[in-house]
């Protein structure tokens, strides 16, 4: 890595170059400060919800990855993506999961570990400042797997061709990239009682986004938006209803579920109301009637799991 392309980060560089140019100290806060379509705040509290959403989606899914790499006799991946890495959560764990691969985080900001990272592990892992909604900072074909989670909530609709098509590029021929995303909660299909304050939440955010130009129907359509790109071939799709709230039985799991997803609710009041969406007493009178109604009706929020390879001849 040239000097003029360290990164500003507590993520330690590669000690080898690393297959990434960073944005300037003064190019990655202009793009930091630019109005963007992300509907949740950017904070301490917010990160720690992420941390946990993070743990809660390895526990649902029962991994951090669903590509086959490391499977079998299938070659584990030397050079790792993250777009989008908040808090740098899933950085550590490809890491740990891989432990001869180089990691790369792109964000508008640096990733925020809750604790130090082992010298073994940050050694292998860099952050470079990325707006994702434009051309990736990155050079052709130069990552193995291709990693992207939870950018539901701050693509705009008209953005996600692109962003897939950048995903593509940057992926080696025979790479894989991962797409996880979110959906919006609901009643379980099936479900006769009515969650009036849960559909009333979901739809304030549902609105709150459109304003935004981002859809969070979206997500259902990914393995089709993937398919798109000639480049690549979609392996597996799947959508994973996780329960929110303790009416399905078994707690645990529906528990954490409905506690994160209710914190996000709570982290986006400020948005809705400043959106006009809702006046402050309807908003609250929701946010506490919620708990009752994820304890008694039968809801569900559904995750989005999707990969492909990157053709060899394209």
């Amino acid at each position: 890595m040239e000097p003029n392309e360290q990164p500003d980060t507590a993520f330690a560089p590669h000690a080898s170059s690393a297959p990434v140019t960073t944005a300037s100290a003064a190019t990655a806060a202009a793009a930091a400060a630019a109005p963007r379509p992300y509907i949740l705040p950017v904070d301490e509290e917010e990160d720690r919800r992420l941390d946990a959403q993070h743990d809660l989606l390895r526990d649902a899914l029962g991994s951090d990855f669903a590509c086959p790499l490391g499977w079998a006799d299938a070659a584990p991946p030397r050079n790792v993506l993250d777009v989008g890495c908040g808090t740098g959560r899933w950085m550590r764990r490809a890491a740990e999961r891989f432990p001869t691969a180089d990691i790369v985080g792109l964000d508008l900001r640096p990733p925020t570990p809750r604790e130090a990272l082992p010298p073994e592990i940050a050694r292998r892992c860099l952050f470079a400042f990325a707006d994702l909604l434009a051309p990736l900072p990155l050079r052709d074909a130069r990552f193995d797997y291709v990693h992207q989670r939870f950018l539901f909530a701050a693509v705009p609709a008209a953005r996600w061709p692109g962003l897939l098509g950048e995903l593509a590029r940057v992926t080696r021929p025979g790479g894989w990239i991962e797409l996880v995303e979110g959906g919006i909660a609901a009643p379980a299909p099936g479900e006769t009682a009515p969650a009036p304050c849960v559909t009333a939440l979901s739809a304030w955010t549902e609105r709150l986004c459109l304003r935004r130009g981002i859809d969070l129907a979206l997500p259902a359509r990914l393995p089709g938006l993937l398919a798109r790109d000639p480049r690549v071939r979609v392996a597996a799709a799947c959508a994973i209803p996780i329960p929110l709230g303790a009416a399905f039985g078994g707690g645990g799991l529906g528990a954490r579920a409905a506690e994160n997803w209710l914190s996000a609710r709570h982290h986006l009041r400020g948005a809705v109301l400043r959106a006009g969406l809702a006046d402050a007493d309807e908003y609250d009178a929701a946010l506490a009637a919620a708990p009752a109604e994820l304890a008694a009706v039968r809801c569900v929020w559904r995750i989005y799991v999707c990969y492909g390879q990157r053709r060899g001849d394209a």
